[in-house]
């Protein structure tokens, strides 16, 4: 997060992907936002989702992006059906079956590749080449619709 607000001059939103209506026992993905959040301390350019949303309106907040970066695959489904170019951490064989869709499975880093170094470089050639990439998602949508059963766009986790 600090090297996308002071590097690539872009604000940032946590978006947790997974919440519950009231915390309980079993922190949702809003404690690990939590911890980012406060880690990264650029309160004007680093902004926490920390109230629950419905699925429909992560969606929208995700339709919003410029780009995303994310380790949830509904996030990264959200944004791809929305034609925003996006990054994935992988923990699952589905995150590089789902890029590879859009023939943009070098956006894939591995959990246990992953590295500073190569994320920075990930994330410049997303920023440099975000409208071609949105252009390529965008035109391959129709085809990938085709195929499925519900379109990517109809996809919600409720």
């Amino acid at each position: 997060c600090k090297y996308i607000v002071n590097e690539l001059d872009m604000d940032v939103a946590l978006v947790p992907n997974e919440t519950r209506p009231a915390e309980g026992y079993h922190p949702d993905d809003r404690f690990i936002c939590r911890l980012i959040h406060e880690e990264v301390n650029i309160k004007d350019r680093c902004f926490f989702v920390d109230k629950y949303h419905s699925a429909e309106e992560v969606k929208s907040i995700i339709g919003n992006a410029d780009i995303v970066l994310a380790s949830r695959f509904h996030s990264l489904i959200f944004s791809l059906s929305q034609g925003i170019p996006s990054m994935a951490i992988s923990w699952s064989h589905k995150y590089a079956e789902l890029f590879r869709l859009f023939n943009l499975e070098h956006l894939v880093v591995e959990d246990e590749n992953m590295n500073l170094e190569l994320i920075y470089k990930l994330l410049n050639d997303l920023v440099a080449n975000k409208t071609v990439l949105s252009g390529k998602i965008t035109e391959a949508l129709p085809k990938i619709n085709e195929k499925l059963a519900i379109p990517l766009s109809k996809i919600s986790l409720a």
